[in-house]
């Protein structure tokens, strides 16, 4: 790799998802020269798109959201110059449990964070006047259960679960307000993730400002939404190489030397960034890194949570979209979101024509990675159904593109 008087150093980034790509451009706009390695066709990992060879539709691979609290994701937005890609939405929409035809919305009102929730969940009627005097004081524990990561740590031999029920959240107040938003940020129960990790959802998602939890939604594939990073990266003098995989790490003296790539091909620079996924960092770094970095002396604990997106196309009465409003949320039910798509013209493939697009999210999935993907889209669509009520009459389903998402 040639190195001009303009650039900083060379770096070589492994991995072109989300993180890498951070990591890539932040080096390009400080004048780093940056080799991206990405085993992909296509940037952004997990957060990726794709072409439907049955529709001919392009679709995100799940339905990925970023929230006002994500300010790292922001900042790279804006340094992909793609933030006005994204659609904000100020208030939460939850199916009530017991009558799915009325949606709740929770909104920040006028007091500062963090109170500015505190009369919005009063009125939260799909909770007791109980439930919502418990949620109040569950909401007061969590703030004063430490701001910081360190004081939070504390906490992590504790699940959530179980700090829950000690502060007096009943399983039915669980069901109804706490998981619900566990599951979509953490992808997983609350007995199943660390009291710390689920106290840092609520304190910097919901009250660290009194717009922390607005959620907002790409206006555009994810691959457009990240595909301005190659341009970003190669005019700083970089090179973006798609479909490569990367074969180990190379080091001496417990200091990484070089990348070496599947073809046999070694590159060498002066910074190396290792952002793929957990389970391929043993197999990548020599064991003399492995061995003597305390960053990686738990790597064989972790643990992988799937999660399931499912496209459904309907035809509609009045080539209508099916929901009014971006999203809804659906408390104590196996599916979790429905997104509101849109209208999308199909012109390829075996479905042609003007439909309404709405995608399914189940989290924390792994009972349902055994099911077929035709009983998953028929999972999604009654849930559609039995949201929408009487207005459901005359809808068809005409596609599905299930996509799991296993690691």
């Amino acid at each position: 790799m040639s190195e001009t008087a303009t650039h900083s150093g060379t770096a070589v980034v492994c991995g072109g998802g989300v993180a890498g790509l951070s990591a890539a451009v932040a080096l390009a706009q400080a004048g780093v020269a940056v080799t991206l390695i990405e085993q992909r066709a296509n940037l952004g990992g997990r957060a990726s798109s794709m072409t439907d060879s049955r529709s001919g539709a392009e679709i995100d691979n799940c339905q990925h959201v970023v929230m006002r609290a994500c300010t790292a994701l922001l900042d790279l937005y804006d340094r992909l110059g793609v933030a006005d890609q994204i659609r904000w939405t100020r208030a939460l929409h939850l199916v009530d449990p017991d009558d799915p035809q009325v949606v709740h919305r929770l909104e920040a009102d006028d007091l500062p964070a963090p109170l500015h929730l505190i009369r919005p969940l009063m009125r939260l009627h799909m909770l007791t006047w109980s439930e919502r005097l418990a949620v109040t004081r569950g909401m007061l524990s969590v703030l004063q259960a430490g701001r910081t990561p360190r004081s939070r740590a504390r906490w992590n031999d504790l699940s959530f679960g179980e700090w829950l029920r000690e502060h007096g959240q009943s399983a039915r107040l669980v069901e109804r307000f706490w998981e619900p938003i566990i599951v979509s940020a953490c992808n997983e129960v609350p007995d199943r993730v660390a009291t710390g990790y689920a106290l840092q959802v609520f304190q910097d998602g919901l009250l660290a400002t009194d717009d922390a939890y607005e959620v907002g939604l790409a206006l555009c594939p994810l691959s457009d939404l990240y595909g301005p990073a190659r341009q970003i990266i190669e005019r700083a003098g970089g090179s973006v190489r798609t479909q490569t995989s990367v074969r180990a790490l190379t080091a001496a003296d417990r200091k990484v030397t070089g990348v070496e790539l599947a073809d046999g091909e070694t590159l060498t620079a002066d910074h190396y960034v290792l952002a793929v996924s957990f389970d391929r960092v043993a197999d990548l770094l020599p064991e003399s890194v492995l061995r003597v970095d305390k960053r990686f002396a738990k790597l064989e604990r972790l643990e992988v949570s799937p999660i399931i997106g499912a496209h459904l196309y309907f035809r509609t009465p009045g080539d209508r979209p099916l929901l009014d409003v971006p999203h809804l949320m659906l408390p104590t039910r196996r599916v979790h979101w429905l997104f509101e798509k849109g209208m999308t013209t199909l012109e390829g493939g075996d479905v042609q024509g003007r439909v309404a697009q709405v995608h399914g999210v189940i989290s924390a999935a792994a009972g349902e990675m055994q099911h077929d993907n035709d009983a998953i889209a028929d999972l999604v669509e009654a849930e559609v159904r039995r949201v929408l009520g009487a207005a459901a009459d005359g809808i068809e389903r005409v596609h599905h593109r299930v996509i799991k998402e296993r690691h």
